[in-house]
């Protein structure tokens, strides 16, 4: 959007009705240099920005209303009042503590907001990846995620998700992304 406007990705939804799902997911890179986390939230009508080193971007929040504005133009042929919407920084997202984790950072963030499934812990010692010699259902079963009870929180404030990785599950967490992405499976 910032580079080449609506112009340049309003092929990504061609097809897609933003305004029918409850929230629409991206990274954004910032200058070649880091990764972070925008949200669309059409259920509770705000603007989302997750960024693992914990800077505040106006910028972006403009972009995504920019965005929303011309889609609306384009898809709907009609013009949208957004003046109810909130603009949601989220100061409680998980943080990294060096300057190389963001891309996981984000796709975490984005994996976790997408599922909101706020009860899967992320083991701190987790057991390692078998690449080789092995179904995908004996390397997923290796994993052993460990859920809790399934209690279901029932009065979770979602105003703020409840993070379940930080910086210390890095590890772990680029090895069960690079078994996803050679498996061409998301684990449970």
């Amino acid at each position: 959007m910032k580079n080449k406007g609506y112009d340049g990705v309003k092929r990504w939804t061609r097809r897609i009705d933003i305004f029918s799902k409850d929230i629409i997911l991206f990274p954004i890179n910032l200058g070649n240099a880091h990764w972070v986390c925008g949200a669309i939230n059409m259920r509770k009508h705000r603007f989302e920005y997750y960024d693992s080193l914990g800077a505040f971007n106006q910028s972006a929040f403009q972009l995504m209303r920019d965005y929303v504005i011309e889609e609306a133009r384009d898809k709907k042929k009609k013009e949208i009042d957004l003046r109810g919407w909130k603009d949601h920084f989220s100061d409680e997202s998980p943080q990294q503590e060096n300057s190389y984790d963001c891309g996981v950072f984000a796709c975490q963030t984005l994996e976790q907001i997408s599922r909101r499934d706020y009860h899967t812990p992320i083991p701190l010692d987790p057991p390692a990846i078998v690449w080789k010699g092995g179904s995908l259902d004996e390397g997923a079963e290796k994993l052993n995620l460990g859920r809790d009870d399934g209690a279901a929180d029932d009065d979770l404030d979602d105003d703020e998700y409840e993070w379940n990785f930080s910086q210390q599950n890095m590890p772990y967490l680029r090895r069960r992304m690079a078994y996803e992405i050679y498996s061409k499976q998301l684990l449970d």
